[in-house]
């Protein structure tokens, strides 16, 4: 008669902590806010930030929950990055919101999304305006930015970038590689 052990509890790569989920060499779950939870809605609500939204293949939201503790990398789109790879999902979608204002206007099932954060200085002004960087890749290889207002969310502006300009912020949309 075999009698099994304790379960191995590896080490959580996101937060930290035991986790059984965690495999040796790829993030959990744990590694992204799968819910709209405290941390989120305190985001919005107490410090202003607008939060981007995405969907993934599986059906699944994420959320953006920068600088959380425990987390790392501190930058909740590298995680996302991080989990799509290693779980071998995509995005089908890309949002932004401010409490109960949302900007869901990008298409749908595209082959990538962009996200970047951004200011505008104007100068003589002494006057900031942070901005979000929102856009997907289109069927030409060009990736459509949209800037956005934070935490208004009013379109300011629209261009077209090379996929290289974009390297850094743009993830695996699908079914196509980026």
């Amino acid at each position: 008669m075999l009698i099994a052990g304790p379960p191995v509890k590896l080490t959580c790569k996101a937060t930290r902590t035991p986790c059984i989920s965690c495999g040796p060499d790829s993030p959990c779950d744990n590694a992204v806010s799968l819910e709209e939870d405290d941390f989120v809605i305190e985001n919005q609500t107490d410090r202003g930030q607008a939060v981007w939204v995405a969907f993934l293949s599986d059906g699944r939201r994420v959320y953006q929950d920068d600088r959380r503790l425990r987390r790392k990398p501190e930058s909740a789109w590298q995680r996302l990055g991080q989990l799509i790879e290693a779980k071998g999902l995509w995005l089908t979608g890309l949002a932004v919101k401010f409490r109960d204002h949302w900007v869901d206007d990008l298409p749908r099932n595209q082959s990538g999304y962009f996200f970047c954060k951004s200011c505008l200085a104007f100068l003589g002004n002494h006057t900031i305006q942070q901005c979000y960087l929102l856009g997907w890749l289109d069927q030409d290889g060009q990736v459509r930015v949209r800037r956005y207002s934070v935490p208004e969310l009013e379109l300011m502006d629209e261009e077209l970038r090379s996929k290289s300009e974009c390297a850094g912020g743009l993830l695996r949309g699908g079914p196509a590689q980026v």
